[in-house]
């Protein structure tokens, strides 16, 4: 019965609801074929969880179904122009600690084949008295360079939203939201600056200062 998918009376049904929220709506449904159609639109706003309840169908085998549903919070905010609370709660906080920002600034150092042990040695001390101001302006800079830097940027997002996929599948799931497993996909546009700046688990809660981003 895929055929009855209907999207704009989706939209209808999810209004009607919240329109009544929080209190549930009823909604009295024969077996004939306006009834199999509302029944099949339910089911599928009730499956994406846009919508709870529990549908009755009648014993008689008649086809007929009553059906107390009430809108979700993720109904709400689906039909909210500005994506209501989901969107402000699904903000990704991206942190890096001080040390890690060291560590990555003196690794790159220690690379640089063009500097001898001695300016090398004096770059490494002066990267350990940065305050956390500074760190967080150098990150800033660093990612500017680095973007400016890639040719293709369709290709390297997909390319980070592969591993970051990767990674997410070998990390315990409790440790992962379901709704971001739900929307790791190497084609994903629409969760590209979730997906590419969730934090790895550190599991260093304590360390230095952090820095901290927001992914828009």
């Amino acid at each position: 019965m895929g055929e009855f998918l209907d999207r704009a009376r989706q939209r209808e049904l999810l209004f009607e609801m919240r329109n009544e929220y929080p209190r549930p709506k009823t909604y009295d449904l024969k077996g004939d074929r306006p009834g199999r159609r509302e029944a099949v639109n339910l089911h599928y706003l009730l499956e994406h969880g846009l919508i709870a309840g529990q549908p009755r169908f009648s014993s008689t085998g008649d086809g007929s179904s009553l059906w107390l549903v009430r809108i979700t919070h993720q109904g709400l905010d689906f039909l909210a122009d500005d994506g209501g609370l989901g969107a402000i709660l699904g903000v990704v906080t991206v942190r890096l600690h001080d040390d890690t920002v060291r560590e990555l600034l003196m690794a790159r150092v220690d690379a640089d084949n063009t500097k001898d042990d001695s300016a090398k040695a004096k770059l490494r001390d002066t990267i350990r008295g940065l305050p956390a101001e500074m760190l967080s302006t150098l990150v800033k800079e660093a990612m500017k360079s680095g973007l400016a830097h890639i040719q293709d940027v369709g290709a390297w997002i997909h390319h980070s939203l592969a591993l970051a996929m990767q990674i997410a599948r070998k990390l315990p799931r409790s440790s992962v939201p379901p709704d971001v497993l739900r929307r790791l996909a190497p084609d994903s546009r629409r969760f590209v600056s979730r997906l590419a700046g969730r934090p790895q688990s550190s599991g260093l809660p304590g360390r230095g200062g952090q820095h901290a981003a927001r992914a828009m």
